[in-house]
C-alpha cells in the first residue's frame, strides 16, 4: 500500500518543512477554537498520518482519540495516542455510545468512493459529536487542482470542491456551516494570493528535468498549488 511508507517519510522531511507543517495545524486549530461554540475537551481524529494534529491537542490539554485504517501507521502512533485501527466508514465498534467535542478530519473525504459515501461519513460523524460538538474537514479544493488531483495519488477518487462538500454538510442537517481557504502553511489573506500568482508561473515538469530524478519540484508545486478548503459545522 502507497500508505505503508507515509510515516516514515512524514517524520523524516526536512526540519523547514515539518516547521511548516505544524504551522499549518496550529493555525487551524486556531480557526477551530475561534469557531467553537463549546468548551473542546474531547477529540476524535480520522485519519491522523503522522501524528501533527495530534501533537497541537497534546499540547493543548485536549483528550485525543484517532482512527487509522494503516496498519503501520496505526502501531506507531498507539505508542503515543489512544489509537483505534479500523477502516471508516462503517463507525468502528470501539466508538459506539462515545461524544466528542471535535471531530476533524484532513484529507480524508477525498479518499471516498463517490458523494453518496461522503454524505454517509459526514452523516456518521454527527453521530460522535456532543451537543454542539464541531465537525471539522480538511480537503482539497479540485477546482484549482484539476487532473492533478488524480496526479497526486491514486487512492484519490472524490473531486472535492466548496459546493459539493457545503451540500453535503447542509443535507446532513449541520448547522453554522464555515468555510476557510488556504494555501502552503495555512497561509490566508495577501499570502494565499501571492502563492496563487507564483503557481500560475510554476512549471514542475521544466523542474523536473532539469533536476532529474528529484521529487522536490512536485512537492512544492503541491505546496503552492493546492488550494486546501477548512470546512467547519456544528452539530444542534
Amino acid at each position: 500500500m502507497i500508505y505503508d511508507n507515509y510515516y516514515d517519510h512524514m517524520t523524516t522531511l526536512p526540519k523547514v518543512a515539518v516547521w511548516l507543517e505544524r504551522q499549518r495545524n496550529e493555525r487551524i486549530a486556531d480557526w477551530i477554537l475561534n469557531n467553537a461554540c463549546v468548551k473542546i475537551n474531547s477529540v476524535l481524529e480520522i485519519g491522523p498520518g503522522a501524528g501533527l494534529f495530534a501533537e497541537v491537542c497534546k499540547q493543548r490539554g485536549w483528550d485525543y482519540t484517532c482512527v487509522e485504517r494503516n496498519a503501520k501507521i496505526a502501531d506507531a502512533l498507539t505508542r503515543r495516542y489512544n489509537t483505534i485501527s479500523a477502516e471508516i466508514p462503517p463507525m468502528p465498534d470501539a466508538l459506539k455510545g462515545r461524544k466528542f467535542d471535535l471531530v476533524y478530519a484532513a484529507y480524508v473525504v477525498e479518499h471516498l468512493a463517490d458523494g453518496l459515501m461522503v454524505f454517509d461519513f459526514v452523516q456518521q460523524l454527527q453521530s460522535l459529536l456532543a451537543p454542539g460538538g464541531q465537525l471539522v474537514l480538511v480537503v482539497p479544493d479540485s477546482l484549482s487542482l484539476g487532473l492533478e488531483l488524480w496526479n497526486q495519488d491514486y487512492t484519490h477518487r472524490y473531486p472535492t470542491s466548496w459546493r459539493n462538500m457545503t451540500y453535503a454538510l447542509r443535507d446532513a442537517k449541520y448547522n453554522n456551516i464555515q468555510l476557510i481557504k488556504y494555501r502552503g502553511s495555512g497561509w490566508i489573506g495577501w499570502r494565499r494570493l501571492l502563492l496563487k500568482v507564483v503557481s500560475a508561473f510554476y512549471s514542475y515538469p521544466v523542474l523536473m528535468s532539469i533536476f532529474r530524478g528529484k521529487a522536490w519540484p512536485y512537492s512544492l508545486y503541491q505546496y503552492i498549488a493546492m488550494e486546501a478548503l477548512v470546512f467547519m459545522a456544528r452539530k444542534n
